[in-house]
């Protein structure tokens, strides 16, 4: 289809328009079924499909993420909800365009055996101050009465935070769930779950 000998020409081709995603797509999947290795494609071409912002540090070149992931360039994973501060990793999909990953995501392991080719070392803008990112807890606590009241009011009140979404199940007497939070980075998002967990009636926070 195409006259080129490596996939990362095939990425050249793609960020200089001469050739489709819906291609792009079908020449992924069919290297993806092959059972040898992959190869990992060049850093510098992938970054010039995604048209990231990108850094040297010690000779290294890092995809920058500054939290204006306006686009198709950038999207925080779901899986893992990173927040400025996160040791992460940048991830080429199909076609999502580029995925940003904690390093400890719980996909990241079969991401890299499977995909390594398609990763990318990235890192947050030290200058971003005014980006918000939701952090997903798992929280756990006793099934009574003002338990989630106190919990929400630390939250709100005391630590000016917003919360996007709340999902709470009772069993045999304890709640669990998620609450999903809007914070600023890991600074904060520490600081929240070591005052949550001081709440009365909440047994356990983590992310």
């Amino acid at each position: 289809m195409y006259r080129v000998k490596t996939y990362t020409e095939v990425y050249v081709l793609a960020a200089d328009n001469k050739i489709d995603y819906a291609a792009l797509k079908e020449l992924l999947l069919e290297k993806d079924e092959k059972t040898k290795t992959p190869e990992r494609i060049d850093e510098q071409a992938v970054g010039k499909l995604a048209r990231p912002k990108q850094v040297k540090d010690n000779g290294k070149d890092f995809v920058v993420i500054d939290g204006k992931l306006g686009g198709w360039d950038y999207k925080l994973a779901k899986c893992c909800s990173p927040v400025h501060g996160d040791r992460i990793f940048a991830f080429v999909t199909i076609n999502e365009g580029v995925k940003i990953h904690r390093e400890n995501c719980p996909n990241a392991r079969q991401m890299a055996e499977k995909f390594g080719y398609r990763i990318l070392d990235a890192r947050w803008l030290d200058s971003e101050q005014d980006s918000l990112y939701q952090a997903d807890l798992w929280v756990t606590g006793y099934d009574e009465i003002g338990v989630v009241n106190r919990l929400t009011d630390v939250i709100f009140k005391e630590l000016n935070m917003q919360i996007r979404s709340i999902s709470l199940h009772p069993n045999d007497g304890i709640f669990e769930g998620t609450i999903s939070i809007l914070v600023k980075d890991t600074g904060s998002l520490d600081m929240l779950i070591n005052r949550i967990k001081k709440v009365k009636g909440l047994i356990s926070a983590a992310r």
